[in-house]
């Protein structure tokens, strides 16, 4: 989450609480295809997100702002 982040024995990050993942060098992750984006489950978790199929449509723009 963090990649800055870096520890020599296991933890937790600094900055959210999470739990440190060791990545030895020469891993290179799980292959995924072009053009895919894959999230971890700590990612989502600190980060919610949702997902909805692709389509065309309007385009929608709200802006909240305080006055």
């Amino acid at each position: 989450m963090h990649p800055w982040i870096k520890a020599d024995q296991p933890g937790k990050c600094t900055i959210c609480g999470m739990n440190l993942v060791p990545v030895y060098e020469g891993d290179k992750g799980i292959e995924v295809g072009e053009g895919l984006v894959t999230l971890s489950s700590n990612s989502i978790t600190v980060n919610p997100c949702s997902t909805d199929e692709v389509r065309r449509q309007s385009l929608r723009h709200t802006m909240r702002v305080a006055g």
